[in-house]
């Protein structure tokens, strides 16, 4: 640990009655510093979150309260959030006893399991009106154009040669998308609030564990309320653990039924559109603030790391083409 998380680790463990910690060993984390804290009474996972001039989201914020409202609504398929810093954005969480999923781990059936945590997390709406807004949240027609846009102009300032064309060549595909969802936008109201979800964001099982069978469900730094549609695209979308190809057809039912057709048929139209957006987040390897983020984890990009995350975007852009 670094020495300022060294010490804002051990000032909440004194806070709230915990000895220090026997044994730490760092875990892989995408964004944050994520250590286990071994106790003789305890095993605590501590998680410092990335931060910057460039990248000023509040990911303390939105998981700790995120995780927070569902552990005080009786939803225990996540880990236990405990205590915060806020200003040293440190938070600590009991440590969940599982493993990671593997490709062969996906079936069906987990795709339901899936589809049952959001509609449960989603059961105590009411009381979750103090959450904010998911990280790019949209809630009209013209917000999810504005978003993928956003991302597809951030990539014109990469510098390496091979990604640099593939993004030239991405951004030519998009326009062709973008008229014709902004062709569509002839009554772009807001949505209502009841049309709007409890989103955890980034959903999918690589951020998940599974524990004797059942599934905990992890890192909720970009969740809050969003577009319901939106969230199904974007677990179809995410290429770190692919969902089987009828998973679609399952999220589809899903919001015609807690959400209504209307909801359906905008995910069906947004589809391409954030196909377009995860092909950005791939190659945002290639943009400084990305790798700025995977240092503070504790990754040190490589060529074939960057390589890997090109041909997956190119695979992916290959699907909508």
């Amino acid at each position: 640990m670094t020495d300022v998380l060294a010490e804002s680790v051990r000032d909440l463990l004194d806070q709230h009655g915990y000895e220090q910690p026997v044994a730490t060993r760092v875990l892989a984390g995408g964004n944050n510093r994520v250590i286990l804290l071994v106790g003789e009474r305890y095993r605590l996972v501590a998680k410092s979150y990335f931060y910057s001039e460039h990248d000023v989201r509040d990911r303390l914020g939105a998981e700790f309260a995120f995780s927070h409202h569902l552990w005080s609504h009786g939803v225990r398929d996540i880990p236990e959030p405990l205590f915060c810093n806020t200003e040293t954005r440190v938070g600590l969480y009991r440590a969940v006893p599982g493993r990671t999923l593997h490709p062969d781990d996906i079936s069906m059936e987990r795709v339901h399991s899936m589809v049952d945590f959001f509609l449960r997390i989603n059961e105590s709406r009411e009381a979750a009106l103090h959450l904010k807004p998911a990280s790019e949240a949209c809630f009209s027609w013209s917000a999810h154009v504005a978003t993928v846009s956003s991302r597809v102009q951030r990539l014109a300032s990469i510098e390496h040669p091979e990604a640099g064309r593939f993004a030239r060549r991405l951004a030519s595909v998009w326009a062709g998308i973008d008229e014709r969802l902004r062709a569509l936008a002839f009554e772009d109201s807001e949505l209502r609030a009841d049309e709007r979800c409890l989103s955890p964001s980034d959903f999918g099982f690589h951020n998940a564990l599974i524990v004797d069978d059942d599934l905990v469900w992890l890192d909720f730094e970009y969740a809050g309320w969003d577009d319901p549609a939106k969230l199904v695209c974007d677990a179809v979308c995410q290429p770190a653990l692919a969902l089987p190809a009828k998973a679609w057809d399952v999220f589809l039912e899903m919001l015609d039924v807690r959400f209504g057709g209307v909801a359906r048929r905008r995910a069906e139209l947004l589809l391409p559109a954030y196909q377009i957006k995860w092909c950005c987040i791939l190659l945002n390897e290639f943009r400084p603030t990305a790798q700025a983020r995977r240092e503070f984890a504790g990754h040190k990009l490589s060529e074939q790391r960057l390589k890997e995350q090109l041909e997956k975007a190119e695979s992916l852009l290959g699907r909508i083409l």
